[in-house]
C-alpha cells in the first residue's frame, strides 16, 4: 500500500472525530432554563418560549435530570479520550517508523531535540509528548465516571469537579493537536527506504 492510503486511514478516524464533537453539541441543544435548583421554578414562564429566544432546540423533559445529568460531560470527554488515541496511535507509529530500524521517514530538526550524552541523536520527544497525553485524558474521562457512580439524583457538590475536568481535557487535547499539526508540516517521506 502507499504511504497515502495509510495516512488517509486515520484522516477516516479523525472525521469521526469530528462528528462526535459535533454530535456533543448538538445533544446539548436543549435548554435548562426553568428547572431551577431542582423542581422548577414558580415562576410562570413559558419554557418554549424561552427556549426558542436562547437558541436552543427544545427545553429539557425533567427538572430533576437536567440539574443532576452529566451525560454531556461524559460524552465530551469520551470524544476528548478517542481523538486522543488516535493521536497516540499514529505518534507511535511514526516513533517507529523514524527510528533506526525502520527509516521510513525523516524527522524535521523542528520537532525533534538532542540527547545530553549522545549530541548526534534525535528524539522525537514532541511525538513521545503526544503519545503520553493520552493517559491524562483518559485519567479525566474515569474521574468523572468515579464522581457520577454512587450519585443519586439531583444536584451534589461532588458535581463541582465537572468543570476542571472538562477544561483540562479540553485543554491537553488543544495543545496535542497544535503540537501535532506542526509535526505533520515536518515528516517527509524516505520514499526510497518505503520501496525497499
Amino acid at each position: 500500500i502507499s504511504f497515502a492510503h495509510y495516512l488517509l486511514a486515520y484522516v477516516e478516524m479523525f472525521n469521526r472525530d469530528k462528528k462526535k464533537f459535533q454530535n456533543n453539541l448538538e445533544n446539548l441543544s436543549e435548554s435548562p432554563l426553568g428547572a431551577a435548583a431542582l423542581a422548577g421554578t414558580s415562576f410562570n414562564i413559558d419554557r418554549n418560549y424561552t427556549t426558542k429566544k436562547l437558541g436552543f432546540s427544545k427545553p429539557t423533559n425533567n427538572s430533576i435530570d437536567t440539574v443532576s445529568d452529566r451525560d454531556f460531560v461524559l460524552d465530551f470527554l469520551y470524544s476528548v479520550s478517542v481523538c486522543s488515541m488516535h493521536i497516540s496511535r499514529i505518534a507511535e507509529e511514526l516513533i517507529i517508523w523514524n527510528s533506526d530500524a525502520y527509516g521510513l521517514i525523516n524527522l524535521s530538526d523542528k520537532i525533534v531535540t538532542g540527547s545530553s550524552i549522545m549530541p548526534q541523536k534525535k528524539n522525537p520527544d514532541f511525538l513521545e509528548y503526544l503519545r503520553g497525553k493520552s493517559g491524562s485524558i483518559y485519567g479525566n474521562l474515569f474521574s468523572m465516571l468515579t464522581i457520577l457512580k454512587g450519585l443519586p439524583l439531583s444536584y451534589f457538590k461532588d458535581l463541582q469537579d465537572d468543570k476542571e475536568i472538562v477544561f483540562k481535557s479540553n485543554d491537553i487535547l488543544m495543545d496535542c493537536l497544535k503540537v501535532f499539526d506542526e509535526i505533520l508540516k515536518n515528516i517527509s517521506a524516505n520514499k526510497i527506504k518505503m520501496l525497499e
